[in-house]
Parts: C-alpha cells; sequence; structure tokens
C-alpha cells in the first residue's frame, strides 16, 4: 500500500483516550500517567510524541475529572502544532470519546481515536490508516487487526467448552481512523439509545447488515503497539523502551 504524503491529508484530529481511573493496575495513579520504569516517560506522553510529526489540526486529549492540570505539565515538553484540547473523560471509554468528538471543530474531516494505554504506536501506523481511507474513501473507518496465533476456547466455572476457529477472527487495535461527521453521528445515536461497545468500529458493526451502510475496513496492526492494562504489561513496555526486547 502507497503511504499518501502528509500534505494530502485532510483536515484531521486526534483523540487521545487518558479518562480512565486504571484500576487493573492496582495502582493509586492512572495507567496512563505513571512513567514507565525508572527513567521512562508515561504512556500518554509518549503517544502524544508518536503525533508530533504528524499533521494534526486538533489533539484532544480526554482526562479524569480534576486532572486537567496535571495533564497539561505532563504533556508541556511534547512538541507538536496541532491546537490541544482538554476535556473531561465520561464514566465510561464511550461517554469519553463522545465528549471529544464533541469539542472538535465541525470543519474536521477525519479523527484518530486512541488509547493513550497504547504508547507505541508509531507514526507509520496512522500514515498506514490515512493512506487506506484516502484510497477507499468509501469506507466507513479503518482499524489496524492483528491475527490470532493461540488457540481460542470458550470456558465457563472453569471447564472448557469448546473451541473456536481462528480463520476469520483477529485481535484489533488503536489507533482507528473514521471520517469525523460519520463516527460523531454515530456516538450520538449510541448515546442516545443505550448502545454499549467496546471500541468505536463497533458502532459501525450495529449497521453492517444494511448493506448502503460504510463498512471497516483494515490494516496489518503492530505487534508492540501493546495496551497497557495489567502490572505485567508495564514491566513489558519498559524492556521495550531500554530495548531489552527484540
Amino acid at each position: 500500500m502507497a503511504i499518501i504524503p502528509s500534505d494530502n491529508w485532510p483536515l484531521c484530529a486526534t483523540i487521545l483516550c487518558a479518562g480512565g481511573s486504571g484500576k487493573r493496575m492496582g495502582g493509586l495513579s492512572p495507567k496512563q500517567f505513571e512513567p514507565l520504569g525508572e527513567d521512562g516517560l508515561p504512556p500518554l506522553v509518549t503517544a502524544l510524541w508518536a503525533l508530533a510529526e504528524l499533521p494534526m489540526d486538533s489533539v484532544v486529549i480526554t482526562h479524569p475529572a480534576g486532572q486537567r492540570e496535571r495533564v497539561e505539565e505532563l504533556l508541556a515538553p511534547v512538541p507538536g502544532s496541532a491546537r490541544r484540547i482538554f476535556v473531561t473523560g465520561g464514566d465510561t471509554r464511550q461517554a469519553s470519546v463522545l465528549n471529544g468528538l464533541e469539542a472538535l471543530p465541525r470543519s474536521t474531516d477525519a479523527v484518530f481515536i486512541h488509547d493513550a494505554a497504547r504508547p507505541f504506536a508509531s507514526p507509520e501506523l496512522y500514515r498506514t490508516l490515512m493512506a487506506r481511507l484516502l484510497e477507499q474513501p468509501e469506507l466507513g473507518g479503518v482499524v489496524p487487526c492483528l491475527a490470532i496465533v493461540d488457540t481460542v476456547k470458550h470456558h465457563a466455572d472453569k471447564l472448557l467448552l469448546g473451541t473456536m476457529p481462528r480463520d476469520g477472527l483477529a485481535l484489533v487495535q488503536t489507533p482507528q481512523l473514521f471520517p469525523f461527521g460519520l463516527i460523531l453521528e454515530l456516538h450520538r445515536h449510541a448515546a442516545e439509545h443505550g448502545i454499549e461497545v467496546t471500541d468505536d468500529a463497533a458502532l459501525l458493526e450495529e449497521r453492517a447488515g444494511d448493506a448502503a451502510k460504510p463498512r471497516v475496513g483494515t490494516v496489518e496492526g503492530a505487534q508492540w503497539n501493546l495496551k497497557i492494562t495489567r502490572p505485567a504489561d508495564r514491566v513489558i513496555a519498559s524492556a521495550l523502551l531500554k530495548g531489552e526486547l527484540v
């Protein structure tokens, strides 16, 4: 796939979701604010660095209530020409994304939605997503996916119930890229009708049965684009930053 030069990008923005409490990490501070290792940067800071060389018009950072000053201070050293918009997150990630979308200028053409807990998403991944959308503008979005290499089974009550075929299954990552007007409409609709999803692309899947509705395209995800969710993830991320994993 040819990578579209940055000067040919539409007016685009990124929403960095950093509004979670990080309860699964077991710490007192949200995981996106805690440095990775003794000399590492917080995941939110690392995630923003990846945007510095990309032609973003706006970057929205959703943050926990009462944490705006802390977030602004953390991000102050990160370069970049994009306008930074700080928005209080909602009770769920989905609500935080909607808050972020509502804060963006209506002139925005396309928006990346990314979890700050994935600090290793590279500028190249953003470019690959944009290239796919520009090559197929009829798509309703583009997401990075990884093939599943482990065996996947159903289980309940500590008993196996069966094995799922891996063909056609994938692990989906962020950032995910969407036409701005479409994803804003879908998030508003979901909020009004009580539709809950675990990622933004799922909002288009709700409409996938209608052939007239746009579909979501995929690109190859990145093996190192891990999501820092549990304490072991921090150990892996710290090793990555130190070059201890190859």
